[in-house]
């Protein structure tokens, strides 16, 4: 859902961070096409169903640290860590687990290891998200301005941001979350 909702790229570490997170303003930073320095993060925004995901998911992983404690006290620690969003986080905020010769431990998630799990449920290229979403909120009559910005559309020296740019970050997410609420539902 976070990746239908914010057309995240298909990535290493997808939303590495729960800092990324503003559960506040519904947004989310992004950073996967890194142009310069200077722009190496983009915004988005979240719908309910994405931040109700989101809070299940950081229940879950509390559980799971739980659970794994016996077996690998370190892991538990690391997954429990990557909840708190004032800590330290050893591990990304998304990962998949692994037995190693009877040593459960963590991976990144990376686009090749992804693609390769999810080959009997999902043929589809991994980047499919982001045009279904483009197409639907373009249909949705949504502005297309607002749909670039959701989905990291910039051309060189042309942020939606920027200082010389009109758009109004609060603006936006006024239009798009409930379109988005709209389009996973």
């Amino acid at each position: 859902i976070l990746s239908f909702a914010s057309g995240h790229r298909a990535v290493s570490d997808p939303c590495f961070d729960l800092n990324c997170f503003d559960l506040t303003t519904n947004t989310l930073l992004i950073e996967e096409k890194v142009v310069s320095s200077s722009h190496a993060t983009r915004l988005a925004w979240l719908p309910p169903l994405a931040i109700s995901q989101l809070e299940l998911y950081l229940s879950h992983l509390r559980s799971l640290s739980r659970l794994v404690r016996a077996a690998n006290p370190v892991l538990a620690n690391q997954i429990w860590a990557v909840t708190e969003a004032d800590s330290p986080h050893p591990i990304p905020l998304f990962f998949f687990l692994q037995d190693r010769d009877g040593d459960l431990g963590w991976m990144r998630i990376q686009p090749s290891i992804l693609k390769s799990r999810m080959s009997d449920k999902w043929e589809l290229p991994l980047n499919t998200n982001r045009h279904l979403l483009s197409t639907w909120l373009h249909k949705s009559g949504c502005p297309t301005e607002f749909i670039d910005a959701q989905l990291g559309h910039v051309e060189a020296g042309c942020y939606p941001f920027s200082g010389r740019s009109v758009l109004n970050p609060d603006e936006i997410g006024k239009t798009v979350i409930p379109l988005l609420q709209s389009y996973l539902i």
